[in-house]
């Protein structure tokens, strides 16, 4: 392995790292993903330019990859006041059914182009449907294309990845999780069946692949080596997030809402999550009214946007006796009302099965609010030391652990150092290097040693 720092004289001999993040332009959602990449985005030139890069970013619209000022824009989302934003909003049945016939139309037309250039009449009509030229159309040896999260099946964009692959770029994928794979049952057939061939399309496409935690390092380089045919091997690195919630810095007051969320409680323990199966938001509740059930008086606060396969809770959720009162649910709280609230509570508590990473964690430990989390190797990875375990799916030791921290005597919080935002770009950058180093040249290189690792702009 290389070291993380370039040489003083290997710095700007390097090409551009382009970095897709299509799915958050395009993106109102503020969940992890979005904050992940929102965050990267705005401290990767910075980072990049340390070990030698150049960094621009790309979008992927309609047939062609577009040039965005992807920074700019996203520290301007996260400076703006949060009632300027764009909100989303639920389009009318008729537009719903519009979007569709124009989307089909669309992907009709780009499977034609497809079939004219490259099936059997490509020779004499392929000339009529050319490529038009996009932001990758220079790009190649001793470049980087950098999918920040898993590409859609659209087969312009793998048409332009694979012309990228051949005048000799580097293609790295930024993997979340695999969570759709190792636990199907959290989600629908349908999506476990479209991420998975979303997902086995980038490992045929990407050189080097990072994982946003040890453990999904490990997991995706096992799914890769067992599961996907490559003519050349890949590299597998990892890099860890960074903590901040940077929507907070908005001009956006704290919410009543949030202020007022649960008073009724001698204690607050705070969930921080999205509204679906493997996040256990039931279990939560579970465990909580056994602890109430037994005299206990602290109030669960709930923070999460609603998504999938969620109808039973929200119908237990909204019809608790304890419904705002110690039950209280948020599902569209600011990043101020976030912030508020992890250095308000008492406890944060995280029973998900499955995770990438967990930032929930890391947010709370640099407020200095302690967790009780599920017994996850991911999650002792970031937990800071005195976390509470407890078994997945156990609700009694659960509910133990909530009685545990309510008997205890009130302590000073200590915050706990984690990297900031522009740390995590570093070592995302560190870990690029690393596994750029180690790969293998490519097929088109015609051979099999160590790429060099400032190919074309080593001088």
């Amino acid at each position: 392995m290389t070291s993380d720092q370039p040489s003083a004289a290997d710095r700007g001999k390097r090409g551009t790292v382009y970095i897709d993040c299509t799915g958050t332009w395009f993106s109102t959602r503020n969940t992890g993903v979005q904050r992940v990449v929102r965050n990267i985005a705005i401290h990767a030139a910075e980072a990049g330019a340390t070990s030698g890069w150049t960094v621009r970013f790309v979008v992927f619209e309609t047939d062609r990859y577009v040039a965005v000022e992807a920074a700019t824009e996203f520290q301007a989302r996260a400076e703006q006041p949060l009632s300027d934003q764009p909100k989303a909003k639920k389009p009318s049945r008729l537009k719903r059914r519009w979007s569709r016939l124009v989307g089909r139309v669309a992907a009709g037309h780009r499977r034609l182009r497809q079939m004219v250039r490259t099936g059997p009449f490509a020779g004499h009509l392929g000339h009529r449907f050319p490529l038009s030229p996009d932001a990758l159309s220079t790009a190649g040896a001793g470049d980087i294309l950098l999918q920040a999260e898993v590409l859609g099946d659209d087969r312009e964009a793998f048409e332009r990845i694979d012309g990228f692959s051949a005048r000799g770029g580097v293609v790295a994928q930024v993997v979340f999780d695999l969570i759709p794979l190792t636990h199907p049952e959290t989600y629908s057939s349908k999506f476990v069946r479209l991420y998975k061939a979303r997902l086995d399309a980038a490992c045929r496409k990407a050189h080097v692949f990072l994982g946003i935690s040890k453990a999904v390092q490990t997991e995706i380089e096992a799914y890769v080596t067992r599961t996907i045919e490559r003519s050349t091997p890949a590299a597998f690195e990892h890099f860890r997030l960074g903590s901040g919630l940077d929507l907070a810095r908005a001009i956006s007051p704290v919410s009543a809402a949030a202020t007022t969320a649960g008073t009724a409680g001698t204690h607050r323990f705070l969930v921080v999550g999205t509204l679906e199966p493997r996040k256990r938001h039931g279990l939560v509740l579970d465990a909580f009214e056994r602890y109430w059930a037994a005299g206990g008086t602290a109030a669960l606060i709930i923070v999460g946007a609603v998504t999938w396969r969620n109808e039973a809770l929200l119908t237990r959720l909204d019809t608790h006796p304890e419904r705002d009162r110690r039950l209280v649910v948020l599902r569209a709280a600011s990043d101020a009302d976030l912030d508020h609230l992890y250095r308000s509570s008492t406890a944060l508590v995280f029973a998900s099965v499955a995770e990438g990473f967990g930032l929930p964690i890391v947010e709370a430990a640099t407020r200095g609010l302690p967790a009780i989390c599920t017994d996850l190797p991911v999650l002792r990875e970031v937990a800071r030391p005195d976390t509470r375990f407890f078994p997945a799916d156990d609700v009694a030791a659960l509910a133990a652990q909530i009685d545990a921290v309510c008997q205890e005597p009130p302590a000073a919080r200590i915050a706990t150092p984690w990297l900031t935002w522009s740390d995590s770009a570093r070592e995302l950058f560190a870990a690029l290097d690393r596994a750029y180093a180690d790969l293998p040249r490519t097929a088109q290189d015609g051979g099999s040693e160590p790429r060099e690792k400032h190919s074309r702009h080593s001088g």
